[in-house]
Formats: C-alpha cells, structure tokens, sequence
C-alpha cells in the first residue's frame, strides 16, 4: 500500500500569500538569484525558518508582504505545511540548478 499524505485544511489567509512568495523566489527567472543569496549568507537551501528570519524570500518579491512576518501570524498546522511546501519546491528546481548550487542544497 503506498503512503498518503493526510490532508489538513489550512486555516490562514497569510498561507496562500506565502506560498506565492515561496513560488516566486523559486520561478525560473528568480531561483538563480534566490539560490546565490542563500549561499551569500552561510545557509543551506533547507533552512527555511533561518531563510525567512533573514528575509531572502523578500529580496526576489520587492514589494511583498514580509515572509517572516506571514509565516509568524499561521497556526503551527499551516507552518508545518509551508515548511513542507517548500521543502517539497525546492527538490522541484531544474536539475542543473541544483547542480550549480551543490554546496547548499547537501544535508547537514
């Protein structure tokens, strides 16, 4: 029997704001630069929570609504399923984007 994911309703209006955000950083015209600013401030490409504290999904979406401040605002339901979300986004980048930026995406 394969696994299957249990569906949990989001309960926040900040969710689908954030997830354009997540979408955005990670479009084909913004992952490339995304990726550098990751890499630029030390972090690994899975730290989502230290990524949004220093606030590089903003710096691809100018203008946006604070990512940090979205993500604070939802319940520990919906931030658990934005942690997944994006994990799950950022295996979903092009293979040769990956490549070019190894370094952050290895496990710690």
């Amino acid at each position: 029997m394969a696994f299957e994911q249990a569906s949990i309703a989001v309960q926040s209006t900040e969710f689908e704001t954030l997830k354009g955000l997540v979408n955005n950083a990670l479009s084909a015209s913004n992952v490339d630069k995304f990726m550098k600013s990751i890499e630029s401030n030390g972090l690994l490409v899975r730290h989502f929570e230290e990524i949004l504290k220093l606030g590089l999904l903003n710096k691809v979406a100018v203008g946006a609504s604070s990512a940090e401040q979205l993500y604070s605002k939802m319940p520990a339901s919906d931030q658990g399923q934005m942690r997944e979300f994006y994990l799950t986004r950022i295996e979903q980048v092009d293979v040769e984007v990956r490549r070019k930026h190894q370094k952050i995406y290895r496990y710690s």
